[in-house]
């Protein structure tokens, strides 16, 4: 981001890491911030692809003058639960 970091406010925002139906990859999603995903080969690279989607993101809402939305549910934890059926 071009902005002055030295007043930056820190933001954490949930990203959601799903394997791609292609099995070749994985696409990352930001449920707070619509329109934001990105992918990866790893899920390492998916995360640090959400990371610079995230930054874009926000600085072309900045340009534009539209605020930056919070995180909807910042304590939430998204994962996984086995059942057997």
């Amino acid at each position: 981001m071009a902005r002055d970091r030295k007043y930056a406010v820190v933001r954490e925002y949930t990203i959601v890491i799903e394997k791609q139906e292609d099995a070749r990859g994985y696409s990352v999603r930001v449920p707070a911030l619509p329109g934001c995903f990105s992918t990866g080969d790893t899920v390492a690279h998916a995360a640090r692809n959400a990371k610079d989607a995230i930054e874009t993101y926000i600085e072309g809402l900045q340009e534009q003058g539209e605020r930056i939305p919070r995180e909807q549910r910042p304590n939430a934890y998204i994962g996984k639960v086995k059942i057997a059926v």
